[in-house]
């Protein structure tokens, strides 16, 4: 499978931007496991990875200290993993809505791209 970062139209990935700003070791993590999902087939183990309910979409979860570095992604569009959003929160916080929101915005403009259907798996 293909990894497949989210681009905006000018040019610009607020994902690896996001991974930029993270301290190594919470990058490394994450860019791991979306390398072991990609040689999987999309196949997740761990808890690293979690289905958010409701959506088209899943989330990497990475912890350092007490500060959580979430990625969301969509696993399967065409033997692609995208990479739709990256945001930090703090522990006991529920992902704020305004992050699904914006992570299903970019799923959606994404799929349309790749000519696949905005269905809700």
């Amino acid at each position: 499978m293909e990894i497949v970062f989210y681009r905006e139209k000018d040019g610009s990935r607020p994902v690896q931007d996001f991974l930029d700003g993270l301290e190594n070791q919470g990058a490394a993590r994450i860019m791991r496991y979306l390398t072991h999902l990609a040689g999987s087939g999309g196949r997740a183990t761990g808890s690293a990875y979690k289905k958010l309910h409701g959506y088209p979409l899943e989330e990497i979860r990475v912890q350092q200290s007490r500060t959580l570095h979430r990625v969301i992604i969509h696993v399967k569009v065409k033997d692609k993993i995208l990479v739709l959003h990256g945001f930090t929160k703090v522990e006991g916080q529920e992902t704020p809505k305004k992050e699904l929101e914006q992570a299903l915005a970019r799923y959606q403009a994404m799929t349309a791209t790749l000519g696949e259907s905005k269905r809700h798996e």
